[in-house]
């Protein structure tokens, strides 16, 4: 009895999760102090990632699986969904080892240092948070690619995940946290011709390097001054997420735009892979509204 009890707790908190407007979509909080970027070097422990994730040694770079929701807990239950996982967590591993270990090696921390500088030279000061090298306040961010397969299972789409929390001054804790997520391009096989692993994972580089630069241009942008969640902006799009293999309809508000990339939130609870600010490519938005389609493989369009 007390085990079901449990069970049933599980399952309505999961449940809850999925609604409502969760603390990682609310704005940036103000900060009293300026505030410093600090790139936190240690990676994220097993607590912070979903379960069926698997990493790659000595690397910023995490394989998804079937990230399953509170939705499969309450049809297929709390022990099939942990079925589930490890069938994802065997899956991940193979993969692993028939790619080239180069391919998947990724330490970003310089490189967001170097592109956070250049952009920080760009900008004007913000009227809700000011950044400043010496700022008493802090952003601290994790860096992670997370490698994410889709409902073809050859193939995969890299996201840069950018998890950023605000610390004030003589606080040791985040009191604000949300999540950047950028993604750029098509899905794309891991071998062969054109694949993410080809001479060395170049592909694969140059695209997250892409969504590394534009994950920290709005990262930046909505913590000095954040983007209005708007609710006039609602809209209703179709998207792959990171930990899902299927693409989903979703509704998100439309935060904003650049010349390459649109800027979106998704209307949930702290969820993984969902809750904070997506920015994708133009050309996979707009694949997706005017077709309902999954997004193209590889070959398939030509990407800008």
């Amino acid at each position: 009895m007390q085990a079901r009890r449990w069970l049933s707790m599980i399952v309505v908190v999961a449940a809850l999760g999925l609604v409502g407007f969760g603390g990682k979509s609310k704005p940036a909080i103000k900060m009293l102090t300026s505030v410093q970027i600090e790139y936190v070097d240690e990676p994220m422990g097993a607590m912070q990632l979903p379960a069926d994730t698997v990493r790659v040694p000595d690397s910023q770079l995490i394989v998804a699986g079937d990230h399953y929701s509170a939705g499969s807990v309450l049809v297929g239950g709390l022990l099939g969904a942990l079925i589930d996982t490890a069938r994802s967590n065997v899956a991940s591993k193979r993969l692993l080892k028939n790619n080239p270990e180069v391919a998947l090696h990724f330490q970003l921390n310089d490189r967001a240092r170097e592109i956070t500088q250049t952009r920080l030279a760009q900008m004007s000061p913000g009227s809700v948070n000011t950044f400043a090298p010496d700022g008493a306040s802090r952003l601290q961010v994790w860096v992670t690619v997370i490698l994410n397969f889709t409902h073809d299972q050859a193939y995969a789409r890299p996201y840069v995940w950018l998890k950023a929390g605000l610390v004030p001054a003589g606080i040791h804790h985040a009191t604000w946290q949300t999540n950047y997520f950028a993604s750029w391009g098509p899905a794309r096989p891991m071998e062969g011709d054109g694949g993410w692993s080809a001479d060395g994972g170049a592909e694969l580089r140059r695209t997250v390097d892409l969504a590394l630069q534009e994950a920290i241009h709005v990262m930046l942008a909505d913590v000095s001054q954040p983007f209005p969640r708007d609710p006039s902006t609602l809209q209703i799009i179709k998207m792959d997420y990171p930990y899902d293999r299927e693409a989903m309809n979703s509704k998100v508000y439309r935060l904003g735009e650049d010349e390459k990339f649109v800027y979106f939130m998704p209307k949930v609870g702290d969820t993984w892979g969902k809750a904070g600010v997506h920015a994708v490519d133009r050309y996979m938005l707009e694949y997706y509204t005017r077709t309902g389609r999954f997004a193209p493989k590889a070959g398939e369009g030509e990407v800008p």
